[in-house]
């Protein structure tokens, strides 16, 4: 939102389970002091009509409900001066009128989908996966067109959170980051001088020059940069940058960048315009990172006349651990003077963006998820302290789902280390630790695939396993890592003592979690418990019930032959999210217990098909993440630890 008094009324819209209702209660607290009316058009449809909106659906169609949604959103704006309103996300968006300011809320799962276990179906004929896809696509479409400002919530943020307070009521820090414009953008004039503080880029090849000027009379930026991208704009590019570097340099507090991509060719050095930055983004053919850098540092000597000393900015499409650890070192050798922005195809650098910001005159933010998946969004540059020493992570694969950077940001915000969502994999594992704490990482919670490697690396890192504790007097690794051979939990602390400088400790919180998850189980040894898949969580189930009978995803059938169990009262899907349901051997459990919590679970369809109720990971993942910061507090001491 720009600030509250600038509008009058505001709609909420976004995908089916976005989470907008309890975006609307976090607003309303952020806002407890305004004037507006909080409401909800679902729940007053519910209120008006006396039904519940499924009896709707169910006993007199969408088309029906459509017309009581139309009938009692319009009697709401027009009855309310000073209104906040959430809408279904199947409101016809595009009939809003123009006067009434739309904030569409996205989340990175708007992606992958979302299956309801309490909401009605509106193609019975497709998958509730399917279903939720293709009218999403649909959606989205629209809601780009008639959205005045997009926000991307992080996942697991459902509760009042500073962060956000700030940004909803206008309180934003900006270091060292800019913001693209674009056609998309350009429209969103109210939103791009709320976020005046930030710095932007004009490209030749995103915004015509017209628009350009309309926005920096808009906008009258700080901090700006100018890049030509279309070599087909370049000749008049010169002559519109130059014009708006005049007239910026009346309000422009900082150095303007001017930024020429290598790929245009050689610049034209007899204007009065000179780049003082030079980009390059694409390999050639063949060509390795190594001779990327350097083509990138050899280009600026044939221009070293014209040019004196420009900014170097590399930003290639990167998959390895190898290649990032050698752009981070060349950025290394010239902090001042050079920017690095790796890309990839699915975002797994964005944590690395995020922490090199303080460290780099140039980055990026993103509004919304679009292509440049390897931006951070508003609210992660807002997340980020003025200065970072150490820090926290998730590391795993995949992380985008996770909610525990929001999970554990408060733990780590006392401490004023930030928590980063980090794709690793288990063959990257031994290169990425210790790079990954030459940079700060002190404190990590471990997820699948990676457990067996956190383990490996305590039990390495302590060869005298049976003493077990480290130069702390802290035991090395709790019973149940042991008994498990797994760890999700992992405090790394400097020791000039280990052979990588560093000393690792760690524990399991996973028992607990699942303890948590089915404690409301009553006579355990006795109830008819199937298990559905598993794999390193089998052992851990079997702990706790300890009368459970496994069967495989694969052949469908239990693990152990010997043991028979027909009709089970209780099925623990410990299965892959996008694993097939249940085979017909295991019939109609009256209760699922999902230990994923992601949305797009199949364990919430097939709980759904058999009408049983279901339970998600969701209590599981709260318990174990508690544990884990009952393990990291006593020691927290060794998160400040000199690098």
């Amino acid at each position: 939102m720009s600030s509250m008094d600038q509008i009058n009324q505001l709609v909420i819209f976004g995908q089916r389970g976005v989470g907008k209702t309890s975006f609307l209660n976090r607003l309303k607290h952020y806002w407890k002091h305004s004037e507006f009316k909080f409401l909800d058009l679902d729940q007053e449809i519910e209120k008006l009509t006396g039904k519940t909106n499924s009896e709707i659906f169910a006993n007199e169609g969408e088309a029906a409900f459509r017309k009581y949604e139309w009938d009692i959103f319009n009697s709401l704006i027009n009855n309310h001066n000073k209104l906040v309103l959430t809408l279904g996300g199947g409101f016809p968006v595009e009939k809003i009128p123009k006067e009434i300011y739309c904030l569409w809320l996205q989340r990175f799962s708007d992606e992958s989908g979302r299956i309801f276990t309490d909401r009605p179906r509106l193609n019975p004929e497709l998958t509730d996966l399917e279903e939720f896809l293709l009218r999403s696509k649909t959606r989205a479409i629209q809601f780009r067109k008639r959205a005045d400002e997009i926000y991307f919530v992080s996942e697991g943020l459902d509760y009042p959170n500073t962060i956000e307070e700030n940004i909803f009521n206008s309180k934003f820090l900006f270091q060292n980051f800019y913001l693209t414009l674009s056609e998309e953008n350009y429209e969103h004039k109210l939103f791009l001088k709320k976020i005046g503080m930030s710095g932007f880029e004009l490209r030749d090849d995103l915004l015509s020059h017209e628009k350009m000027y309309d926005l920096i009379k808009l906008l009258s930026p700080q901090h700006l940069i100018l890049s030509f991208r279309d070599i087909k704009q370049a000749k008049k590019s010169f002559e519109v940058f130059d014009h708006i570097r005049l007239q910026c340099s009346s309000f422009s507090k900082n150095h303007i960048f001017i930024d020429w991509a290598i790929e245009l060719g050689p610049p034209d050095l007899t204007s009065s315009l000179k780049p003082n930055t030079i980009s390059l983004h694409e390999f050639l053919p063949g060509e390795g990172l190594d001779l990327f850098l350097k083509r990138l540092e050899n280009y600026t000597h044939n221009f070293s006349a014209a040019l004196s000393r420009p900014h170097l900015k590399a930003s290639p499409v990167i998959s390895t651990w190898k290649e990032l650890i050698m752009l981070w070192e060349w950025q290394r050798k010239d902090p001042l003077n050079r920017s690095i922005l790796p890309r990839s195809p699915n975002g797994q650098w964005s944590w690395f963006r995020q922490l090199m910001s303080l460290k780099q005159k140039i980055n990026f933010w993103k509004v919304s998820q679009g292509s440049a998946f390897d931006q951070p969004t508003l609210y992660q540059t807002q997340a980020l302290p003025q200065k970072i020493s150490t820090w926290a992570a998730l590391l795993g694969k995949p992380v985008a789902h996770s909610k525990t950077p929001i999970e554990q940001q408060s733990f780590f915000h006392f401490y004023k280390m930030p928590i980063f969502a980090i794709e690793l994999s288990e063959e990257d594992f031994s290169l990425a630790i210790p790079f990954l704490f030459q940079l700060g990482l002190r404190a990590a919670a471990v997820t699948s695939p990676l457990k067996l490697k956190a383990f490996q690396l305590v039990t390495e890192n302590h060869h005298e396993l049976m003493r077990q504790t480290t130069t702390e007097n802290v035991p090395a690794l709790n019973p149940e890592a042991l008994e498990f051979k797994s760890i999700n939990t992992l405090i790394l602390t400097t020791n000039s003592e280990k052979p990588n400088g560093f000393e690792v400790i760690g524990t399991n919180t996973d028992v607990d979690g699942f303890a948590k998850s089915v404690e409301f189980i009553e006579e355990k040894n006795s109830i008819r418990i199937a298990i559905w898949g598993g794999g390193g969580t089998l052992p851990i189930i079997k702990k706790i019930l300890p009368h459970s009978i496994e069967f495989s995803v694969r052949s469908g059938k239990e693990r152990d032959s010997k043991e028979i169990l027909k009709n089970p009262e209780i099925l623990i899907w410990a299965a892959a999210p996008d694993a097939e349901p249940p085979s017909d051997f295991i019939k109609d459990p009256t209760l699922v217990i999902d230990l994923n919590y992601k949305e797009s679970s199949l364990a919430r369809a097939y709980a759904k098909s058999i009408k049983a109720k279901y339970i998600s990971g969701n209590l599981m993942f709260k318990e174990q993440a508690k544990k884990q910061r009952e393990f990291w507090l006593p020691l927290s001491h060794l998160f400040t630890t000199n690098k």
